[in-house]
């Protein structure tokens, strides 16, 4: 629902905010397109992509991006199967997306979890319907569509959690205006 790309053509929210952006400043945008989140990262990080347009900003990523206010606040939520009810944490399996600042977060503040780290959000809600993880944690928007182009009815999404995402425009820092 956020963005994605779809022959070449980037699609979804995002590309809204990328065509405002664009008329409100005259610049241009040209589409890097790359297969997963930590794809993204790594070109930015290398120079080979300018701007990441939802993008949590982290110690890490200030080294080599500048960013906006957060414009983008998304409460996490977690998909697990109809069965699962642990309050504990010790053992879980939580599903997250590669790359992701908030997994970066999580590892700190909950030692304990046991996490796996998916190349997207769709592999891990696959993995979570097949029992080799207990949840999936993502923006509710996000874990909804998967559910839907997965016609999954054997997950729920629980959620959401009190942690959320504050989501900025990051631009590698050669560039930043």
């Amino acid at each position: 629902p956020y963005s994605g790309i779809t022959d070449n053509e980037f699609i979804g929210m995002d590309s809204e905010y990328v065509q405002y952006l664009s008329e409100q400043s005259d610049m241009k945008f040209r589409l890097v397109p790359t297969k997963t989140w930590q794809e993204s990262i790594d070109f930015v990080r290398q120079g080979r992509c300018k701007m990441l347009l939802t993008v949590m900003n982290t110690p890490e990523r200030r080294t080599y991006l500048s960013f906006t206010e957060p414009y983008r606040h998304v409460s996490l939520s977690l998909a697990t199967r109809r069965d699962f009810t642990s309050i504990e944490l010790e053992g879980v399996r939580i599903g997250v997306l590669k790359g992701d600042a908030y997994a970066m977060y999580l590892s700190q503040k909950y030692p304990q979890l046991d996490l796996i780290h998916y190349e997207d959000t769709m592999a891990g809600i696959s993995q979570v319907a097949q029992g080799n993880a207990d949840a999936m944690l993502g923006p509710y928007a996000t874990l909804s569509y998967a559910f839907k182009e997965l016609r999954l009815n054997e997950l729920i999404i629980q959620g959401p959690l009190k942690e959320q995402w504050s989501l900025a425009i990051g631009v590698h820092k050669e560039d930043a205006i």
